[in-house]
């Protein structure tokens, strides 16, 4: 009976991470599809750009939230420890390969932000100021996304092995390199525009 429990969470945290917020957002406010803009993706970065800041941010708010309820509601509903970490990836394969877009997503990165947010927030904290900083030097989104990812998988590693910090679980680190490779290879197409100087560069005042 456990395992058609799991089995059924792990269906409803992919359809959790699943929802494109992005793109009904583009859809309701704006009677857009994001996908035909832009660089194509239903993510906040995309929606920030075609949509604006305000639905860009409820974008990312929401993408975010997505993985926050994948991993809490799993720990809710009593299920074995490394049920939350499972669904917290499920959650963020969802978003990056959505039913509800054909298997056509985003790049999770808010979602891995909310998963781990939920699972190991100090690691993530230092995610983000990775983040910040890459972004604020270099500029570029993307260039932040994948650095933070890599800071995230790294921090969870030395937590694990010196038990500081979050002190997570040893399920938690092998599931932060799967989500940083996803991340990564959700940005191929990016890592290809910065090699050739064609990224666009990130304006905090721009709208497309």
């Amino acid at each position: 009976m456990l395992h058609w429990r799991i089995a059924v969470y792990l269906i409803i945290a992919y359809l959790l991470g699943a929802l494109p917020f992005g793109y009904w957002c583009g859809k309701a406010f704006r009677s857009i599809d994001i996908r035909q803009h832009g660089r194509g993706k239903v993510g906040a970065t995309n929606a920030y750009r075609i949509l604006g800041p305000r639905l860009g941010i409820l974008v990312l708010a929401l993408d975010i939230l997505k993985g926050v309820l994948a991993v809490k509601l799993a720990q809710l509903f009593g299920l074995q420890n490394w049920v939350p970490v499972l669904a917290g990836l499920v959650a963020i394969a969802g978003h990056n390969w959505t039913v509800f877009l054909s298997f056509r997503g985003g790049k999770g990165v808010a979602t891995s932000a909310g998963v781990f947010l939920a699972l190991v927030p100090v690691a993530l904290g230092a995610a983000v100021v990775s983040f910040v900083l890459a972004v604020l030097i270099s500029k570029y989104i993307s260039v932040g996304s994948i650095i933070s990812a890599f800071t995230l998988a790294v921090v969870v590693t030395l937590e694990y092995w010196f038990s500081w910090g979050d002190k997570p679980s040893g399920v938690v680190v092998p599931v932060a390199y799967i989500a940083a490779a996803f991340v990564i290879i959700r940005h191929r197409a990016n890592i290809q525009r910065l090699l050739k100087g064609e990224e666009i560069r990130f304006n905090l005042k721009r709208r497309s």
